[in-house]
């Protein structure tokens, strides 16, 4: 869900910047044809409608093969043209309710490759001391492990919010483009433009929430048991 969300952006964006690359072509040759712009000129103005139709392209391909993928795991039909809506934007109480050191004991307690650790025969009293100390290792990996996930949750969530600032501040620049376009006061490049920086500010604050949702999950997983530290060690 997530890479198909970040895929739609950059569809969009790329199907907004082959709109303002065709408006720049037609602008070319207009000028060409009133003698303000050399025939080298247009075909540079070219190239970068054809740079722009490939990148249309291939945004289009990228975002279809990922909805086909999503599709064929949630069980539809191969044909099906479900709606597949936005990652929900991040919960702070969920957040809030994270605490490493008060977490890490059902980490441990929860975790698969420990508990594996746990049930293993020691063939000998060297082979029993070799499993505690796999398994005070790994216990000693998974707090380690919490912690940086416990930061890196919030060092996202500083991102996410440092997002919401600025993307409220576009929202604002986009109602005022709105508005003169609507009165003619904008003309169509100008227009285009003004739309290609809020779809640019609008892919920046999907990103931060991305990455805060999925930080958020990988502590979650974590708790359920889903914390990766290496494969459990044998006796």
């Amino acid at each position: 869900m997530r890479t198909y969300e970040t895929l739609k952006d950059q569809y969009d964006i790329a199907v907004l910047n082959q709109e303002i690359a065709k408006q720049n072509y037609e602008a070319a040759l207009k000028k060409k044809d009133l003698g303000m712009m050399s025939t080298e000129d247009v075909l540079t103005v070219e190239d970068a409608l054809n740079s722009a139709n490939g990148s249309a392209l291939q945004a289009a391909s990228s975002l279809n093969s990922q909805k086909q993928t999503l599709i064929t795991m949630l069980g539809w039909e191969y044909n099906a043209d479900p709606e597949i809506t936005k990652v929900p934007e991040p919960d702070p109480t969920v957040i809030d309710s994270f605490d490493p050191k008060k977490d890490e004991a059902k980490a441990i307690e929860m975790n698969y490759t420990l508990y594996d650790t746990r049930m293993a025969k020691a063939s000998s009293s060297g082979g029993a001391v070799k499993k505690a100390r796999n398994i005070k290792d790994q216990e000693d990996s998974i707090r380690s492990s919490l912690d940086l996930m416990y930061q890196d949750v919030k060092q996202k969530q500083k991102a996410y919010e440092a997002s919401e600032t600025l993307y409220g501040a576009a929202k604002a620049d986009k109602a005022a483009a709105d508005r003169k376009n609507a009165l003619g006061m904008m003309s169509r490049q100008e227009y285009l433009q003004a739309e290609s920086a809020w779809l640019s500010s609008e892919a920046s604050h999907t990103a931060a929430k991305l990455d805060l949702t999925g930080a958020i999950e990988n502590y979650q997983w974590a708790l359920e048991g889903l914390l990766d530290i290496g494969s459990s060690s044998q006796s």
